[in-house]
């Protein structure tokens, strides 16, 4: 089986194969070395009723493994944290208290939270498990997403953190298209809401990686490592995520995380249209609104974004139907002179027999 998991360097995704598990191996992007992790848990083992079935990756919220919840039979996605996050008695009340609060959220469009508890010395999280692909996965295989489809995902998205907002407070802090699922009816899900706080809180930022939040995606204010974050932080990364979604590269790059941040805080991203130039002026004008550098200077709230995305597929429903109207007009003036040039052709034979009768009458 492959083990997924990212280069704690450049970002990029990796897959390798059992048989490197707990060795050091180049990475093919930046060919910095990483550490190909050993999961905690193996095959078989029962964490507080969750029996694993299969290792699904690593990443900065600790293993993610496929399991087996005996007492409803069903399947979850089990997250196993890291030490570091819950060592201390304050640590671990916070992140249940956070916990049960991600459980009381009835979304459609939110990976809810099933159980959590302490397992060797860290802590667990199970939620729904969707049986789909991320829009990152997506984006890796196609290129782009169509604009069409990437409003749809990112009003559903942005619908799930207004409802998240309005209702908790909570904001998501880790916003990208690895966190955007979509499962086999063609429902967007977003995924870890409300644990990156919890990381936030006891993990820091390196000059090499980053353990919190992708630096691509990330608000400059929260590069800057602001401690009071709100909504707009997280429409910024939405914003970031579309931009990424519609071009197929994200806003920044760098061979580093701190470069990556250094461009975010003095410079504006490429803009998509020069690396897209179908792109609608609509869309162009979307991104820009979300990804300003100032926070006042995007929209304040959720509920602005979401008729903005509406707004543009409201527009584009309307070119539809202007053009369908056109068609039509231009349909009915071209009967309209076919019927004319009867009526004159008609015209002209009556007139034609009225000379030959009136030429023959003469000749007699």
């Amino acid at each position: 089986m492959d083990i997924k998991l990212r280069c704690p360097h450049c970002f990029l995704k990796i897959s390798a194969s059992d048989e490197h598990k707990g060795t050091k191996v180049d990475c093919p992007s930046c060919s910095k070395q990483i550490r190909i992790p050993s999961p905690k848990c193996g095959t078989g083992l029962d964490v507080g009723g969750f029996v694993i079935e299969q290792w699904l990756g690593n990443g900065a919220m600790g293993e993610v493994h496929l399991a087996k919840q005996t007492a409803m039979d069903r399947m979850v996605a089990l997250k196993i944290l890291p030490d570091e996050c819950v060592e201390e008695d304050e640590d671990q009340t916070r992140f249940f208290q956070e916990v049960k609060t991600l459980a009381k959220l009835n979304h459609p469009n939110i990976v809810s939270a099933i159980s959590a508890g302490e397992f060797d010395g860290g802590a667990y999280l199970a939620m729904n498990f969707i049986n789909g692909v991320t829009i990152e996965d997506k984006i890796n295989s196609g290129g782009t997403i169509a604009e069409k489809e990437a409003i749809r995902c990112a009003l559903a998205i942005a619908e799930a953190l207004d409802y998240a907002w309005e209702n908790n407070g909570l904001i998501h802090r880790d916003l990208k298209p690895a966190n955007f699922m979509i499962d086999e009816n063609d429902t967007v899900h977003l995924m870890d809401l409300g644990l990156a706080k919890t990381m936030d809180n006891d993990l820091n930022l390196t000059v090499d990686g980053i353990v919190m939040g992708t630096p691509y995606y990330m608000s400059p204010e929260q590069a800057r490592g602001d401690k009071i974050l709100d909504q707009r932080s997280d429409i910024y990364s939405l914003g970031a995520s579309l931009y990424h979604m519609v071009t197929g590269l994200a806003p920044y790059d760098g061979h580093s995380s701190l470069m990556v941040m250094t461009k975010k805080l003095s410079e504006p991203p490429i803009a998509p249209k020069v690396l897209k130039p179908n792109l609608s002026v609509k869309m162009c004008h979307i991104i820009d609104s979300l990804m300003q550098l100032d926070k006042e200077d995007r929209p304040q709230q959720w509920s602005e974004v979401i008729q903005l995305f509406k707004s543009n597929s409201s527009q584009a429903q309307k070119k539809i139907h202007v053009s369908s109207d056109k068609s039509k007009n231009s349909n009915k003036g071209f009967s309209n002179k076919k019927t004319a040039s009867k009526v004159f052709l008609i015209l002209l034979i009556i007139v034609l027999i009225a000379v030959i009768a009136l030429a023959v009458s003469l000749l007699k």
